[in-house]
């Protein structure tokens, strides 16, 4: 008895190691796919569509249906004034694709397409991750994608072309850190931006970036790299969105000159620089802060490029608030990094466990999109398709004649997709501001800053002759330019108010 208390005793004091079972380990990333998934998807409907995957829509229907580019505003969008002016359209293929995946706007092809998206982004992030941090733990990975989609992601998530921005920046991160020791990476910079210039003016992260990597190159003298950089990383993506974009030159010109415009940097929300009184933004900066403390405490080796990407996506997303997607991917990656030179944390998974291969994560993958489908689909129905403005307005406009509507701007795509036109505005702010004053009337009229004579030589100037407005939100200059110029009214049900021109 007691030869086998004592071996009892030893068995009890024997060292356990930590085991993650597979069982566990898929349970985990199921957990956190499912979150990092499901989340973004009932903020991106919980509202219905927003007001530009409306004119998003339409374009592609457009393009559809006539077989071209649109690179000109069709008459009867927006009327005489605005008929054929220049569109210079960064976002075509992007409208294309919307509109062939929902031809009908079927709620089911929508979520499709978002989930689709998400998938493509996990699979991007998981990718360069492994390339970043190779030693990180698949467990580590999924949880930093996680934090990413709820806290960063869930913020800009739209049915827009920001989307694929979202899928191919993470790809290009992990294409540059492979560049470092196998230059051969850097060919595949050519075909990223033959699509990504054609989807999204985000596109100039790929000249940016390699900037810094020629930098880092030349500050540690490896000038080889440096003319290969140079030209898979400059030369040939430039020539490519020259020669192969609609617009040419103006891919790039345009690009600039819409982050450089003192409107749309004023008066476009996502445009402006981050306000630290909201409670989300402020715990970002302060963690931002408390990272580089840890770091200095743990005295993790970085490489300096890492640190460039850091600091140069966090001084863009204070400047401008709809970056903070690309700083949370930065900021994650930051963290995979630092997390994987800590044996201490990965230590915790046993060194036996099975490595997680291509197919096993591709098909989780595809699960977890099946499955998050599918169980938020019921809710998402009768989410996606909630009409900003009723259907009944809708019906009585198009069964009176009207010559131009001066309307919200958050519901013009969704008017002209419903066959109300010409309108005076929407939401292609850069559009209006390249080719009139269209915005900014708008804004001086939402600001109270619009005086009746100004207003009626603009109305008169743009053919507008109808007014269409929500009743609960009549702004104060437009309802006394109402009362002093006497527009009649015409109609006033469920919520909206017409007004014609006396």
């Amino acid at each position: 008895m007691q030869q086998i208390h004592l071996e009892g005793m030893s068995s009890v004091t024997k060292p356990i190691s930590w085991h993650w079972s597979p069982r566990l380990r898929l349970w985990t990333l199921l957990l956190f796919g499912i979150a990092s998934l499901g989340f973004p998807l009932v903020a991106v409907f919980q509202h219905g569509l927003s007001g530009d995957v409306w004119w998003i829509w339409l374009a592609g229907q457009w393009m559809v249906h006539h077989g071209h580019i649109i690179l000109r505003e069709p008459p009867s969008w927006t009327g005489p004034v605005l008929a054929h002016r220049p569109w210079i359209n960064l976002e075509w293929l992007w409208q294309i694709l919307l509109y062939a995946i929902a031809p009908q706007l079927a709620p089911g092809a929508l979520v499709g397409l978002f989930i689709v998206c998400e998938m493509l982004m996990m699979a991007s992030f998981l990718w360069a991750m492994k390339g970043i941090a190779p030693k990180l733990p698949i467990e580590f990975s999924s949880l930093l994608y996680t934090i990413y989609a709820l806290f960063f992601f869930t913020i800009t998530a739209r049915l827009r072309a920001d989307l694929f921005s979202y899928i191919a920046f993470p790809l290009l991160l992990g294409l540059l850190w492979r560049s470092r020791k196998n230059p051969k990476w850097l060919a595949a910079l050519g075909p990223l931006t033959l699509i990504w210039a054609n989807i999204h003016g985000s596109w100039l992260m790929i000249p940016v970036l390699v900037g810094l990597e020629i930098l880092v190159s030349l500050l540690s003298r490896q000038f080889a790299l440096v003319r290969t950089l140079v030209l898979s990383g400059w030369v040939i993506p430039l020539t490519i969105v020259i020669v192969l974009t609609p617009s040419h030159l103006k891919t790039i010109t345009y690009a600039w000159w819409l982050d450089h415009n003192s409107q749309i940097t004023t008066y476009i929300v996502e445009w402006h620089s981050v306000n630290f009184h909201v409670p989300l933004f402020a715990a970002m900066a302060i963690a931002v802060l408390g990272l580089w403390i840890w770091r200095s405490h743990t005295h993790v080796s970085y490489p300096l490029i890492l640190d460039l990407w850091l600091g140069g996506i966090s001084f863009m997303f204070f400047d401008e608030v709809r970056m903070v997607t690309y700083f949370g991917m930065v900021l994650v990656v930051w963290i995979g990094y630092g997390i994987s030179r800590q044996e201490r944390l990965t230590q915790f998974f046993s060194q036996d466990r099975r490595p997680a291969t291509p197919i096993y994560l591709g098909t989780l993958i595809f699960t977890l999109g099946v499955a998050t489908s599918m169980g938020l689909f019921p809710y998402l129905k009768s989410h996606v398709l909630m009409a900003p403005v009723p259907m009944t307005v809708i019906s009585w406009i198009n069964q009176h004649p009207h010559q131009g509507i001066f309307n919200p701007e958050p519901v013009g795509g969704f008017l002209l997709a419903h066959h109300v036109s010409p309108i005076f505005l929407d939401g292609r702010a850069d559009f209006y501001l390249y080719n009139g004053h269209h915005f900014q009337w708008y804004v001086r009229i939402m600001g109270g800053h619009a005086s009746p004579s100004g207003m009626r030589h603009e109305f008169q100037k743009n053919h507008v002759h109808w007014i269409l407005w929500p009743r609960a939100n009549m702004n104060a200059s437009l309802g006394w330019f109402v009362h002093q110029d006497h527009w009649k009214k015409i109609y006033g049900q469920h919520g909206w108010v017409i007004y014609a021109k006396p």
